[in-house]
C-alpha cells in the first residue's frame, strides 16, 4: 500500500516538472540553408516630360540611357528589368546567370537643326540587352548574416536609331564586355527568403561602337569604382 502511494505521488510530481521543462526549451532556428537555388531581379520605369540642364540625369537613365538638356519640348520613356538565377555550389560558394534588358524612346518636337531651315521632330530609340555569369563567395557561410564578394562578367549590346519626321537618318550599335567585383550583405529572413544589400564595388568595361553602313567606329574602355553606403541597393531573394 505504501509503495502504491509513493508511486502515485512521484507520478503527480513528475508531470509539472516535465511540462515546465518542455515549455522552457528554447526554439532552435536552423542555420543550415534548406534550399539550393535562389532568384531575384529588378524592374525600373522612367517617364519624363521635358529636360533639365543637369548631366546627373545620365545616372537616372543608366548605361546606354539617353538624356538631353535641350530647351525644346521633349519626352523620355525608359523601361528596364534585370533577372538572375543562382545555385549553391558549396556552403561558401554560389554561382548563377543574369539577364538585363532596357528599352528607351526620346522625342523632341519642333527642333531646329544646323543646315535645316524648318523645325523637325526628332525621335531616338534604343535597346540595351546583356547576359552574364556571376559567383558569390560568402565570408560567413551557414550564418543568418554574411558579407559576400561577387565577381561578374557580362556581355552587352546597345542598338540606337534616330529619326527625323519619322524618317530614319542614322543607326548606331555598341558591343562591350563588363567585368566587375561587387561587395554586399545577405540576411536570411526565413528558409525561403533573404534580404540583400549591394554596396557597390569596382568594374571595367571595354568594347566598340559603330555607325551602321559607314566606316565610322571607335573602341572604348572605362574603369569605375563605387563603394558607398549612401548608394546601397536593397533587394529580396527567393530561395527554393
Amino acid at each position: 500500500m505504501n509503495e502504491k502511494i509513493l508511486f502515485l505521488l512521484g507520478f503527480l510530481l513528475s508531470g509539472p516538472i516535465t511540462i515546465a521543462q518542455h515549455k522552457e526549451a528554447p526554439i532552435q532556428y536552423s542555420q543550415e540553408p534548406q534550399s539550393n537555388y535562389f532568384a531575384g531581379g529588378a524592374l525600373n520605369f522612367i517617364s519624363q516630360k521635358n529636360t533639365f540642364p543637369l548631366t546627373g540625369l545620365s545616372a537616372i537613365s543608366g548605361i546606354g540611357g539617353i538624356y538631353s538638356n535641350s530647351t525644346e519640348d521633349s519626352k523620355n520613356v525608359t523601361f528596364s528589368f534585370t533577372s538572375y538565377l543562382g545555385k549553391q555550389i558549396l556552403s561558401s560558394i554560389e554561382a548563377g546567370i543574369l539577364i538585363e534588358y532596357q528599352i528607351n524612346q526620346f522625342n523632341t518636337y519642333q527642333s531646329y537643326l544646323f543646315g535645316i531651315p524648318t523645325p523637325v521632330d526628332i525621335k531616338r530609340t534604343a535597346q540595351h540587352r546583356g547576359i552574364g555569369l556571376f559567383s558569390r563567395f560568402l565570408l560567413s557561410p551557414n550564418k543568418i548574416f554574411s558579407l559576400f564578394l561577387q565577381p561578374q562578367i557580362s556581355m552587352y549590346q546597345l542598338f540606337e536609331e534616330q529619326f527625323q519626321n519619322e524618317n530614319s537618318v542614322s543607326k548606331e550599335q555598341a558591343n562591350y564586355l563588363l567585368s566587375a567585383l561587387g561587395i554586399g550583405m545577405l540576411y536570411r529572413l526565413s528558409d525561403k527568403m533573404r534580404l540583400t544589400m549591394k554596396l557597390g564595388g569596382i568594374q571595367f568595361c571595354s568594347g566598340k561602337w559603330e555607325i551602321a553602313n559607314t566606316d565610322t567606329y571607335k573602341k572604348f574602355s572605362a574603369l569605375s569604382t563605387n563603394l558607398n553606403l549612401s548608394s546601397a541597393l536593397l533587394g529580396i531573394e527567393i530561395l527554393f
